[in-house]
């Protein structure tokens, strides 16, 4: 019989995929072996380690480092992420959703945003803009 943390953890990961099922269609549990990870918590999501974490008190750094720990031992290219959620707070306060990343990861991420925005932009409006601004 699998314990309750561990079977809190299994439904947040598949409530989390379906979520992300809009973006990334087939995503799906990855099989999980702690005696050797060769797939992060989800799988399908091309370019991302996801590692799901829920919990009172969970450890934002040490779930990042796990991600971040799985991918350089795999020599991955993938990006490691910890998406993670609280329990309720009580109090009517919800319970609330995150994720971690690295800042040069999430630099990265904006900067490829803003490029396909800008791009986007100048198709559906060729002389935009009309001066580039100082800062973007």
């Amino acid at each position: 019989m699998a314990n309750a943390s561990k079977v809190k953890g299994n439904r947040w990961t598949l409530d989390f995929i379906e979520k992300i099922k809009r973006i990334w269609p087939k995503a799906h549990r990855g099989m999980q072996d702690r005696a050797e990870v060769t797939e992060a918590d989800v799988e399908q999501t091309p370019g991302w380690w996801i590692e799901c974490k829920v919990g009172k008190k969970q450890n934002p750094r040490a779930a990042l480092r796990q991600a971040i720990d799985d991918v350089t031992r795999l020599e991955s290219d993938r990006v490691p992420v910890a998406v993670m959620k609280d329990d309720s707070e009580g109090g009517g306060r919800p319970a609330f959703t995150f994720v971690v990343m690295r800042l040069d990861d999430w630099i990265e991420m904006v900067e490829d945003y803003e490029d396909l925005r800008t791009q986007a932009e100048l198709a559906t409006n060729p002389g935009w803009p009309a001066k580039k601004p100082d800062v973007w």
